[in-house]
């Protein structure tokens, strides 16, 4: 016990180790905040829309006009939006207003995801991607 370092030093070296092993932790879809780039092939209006999902399976993100919220069952590379609801601001902005319709369609539609180049990918039965987001 002669050769160890001070309990303080100690600490303060296990806190600096975390919080490196945390900057550096891979992207997963639930430990990542999404921005939305692409919605059935076409990119997202402004910079607003996201996603993000819970280890639990809570669902939450906004439209680019109202906040979502929802619950995704998720089962491996499987996932299914269940129960999607939003708060009801009226959109200036047509082309956002028309976006969100897309968004909620889109999101019905998403059997799986997965991971490329740092990119979330929400992919249709048919293995269509329906939703690409970029990490924020």
């Amino acid at each position: 016990m002669k050769n160890m370092p001070p309990l303080p030093a100690l600490l303060a070296a296990l806190v600096v180790a975390g919080c490196a092993m945390h900057a550096s932790a891979p992207l997963g879809l639930t430990s990542t905040n999404w921005r939305l780039e692409e919605l059935n092939g076409r990119g997202a209006v402004g910079h607003k829309a996201s996603l993000t999902i819970s280890r639990e399976g809570r669902m939450g993100g906004n439209t680019g006009c109202n906040a979502m919220f929802g619950h995704a069952k998720l089962d491996g590379n499987h996932v299914v939006f269940e129960t999607i609801g939003s708060t009801k601001m009226a959109c200036v902005d047509p082309e956002i207003m028309d976006q969100e319709h897309r968004y909620f369609d889109a999101l019905k539609q998403v059997a799986t995801w997965r991971i490329d180049d740092g990119r979330l990918y929400l992919t249709d039965r048919a293995r269509k991607d329906v939703l690409a987001f970029e990490p924020e």
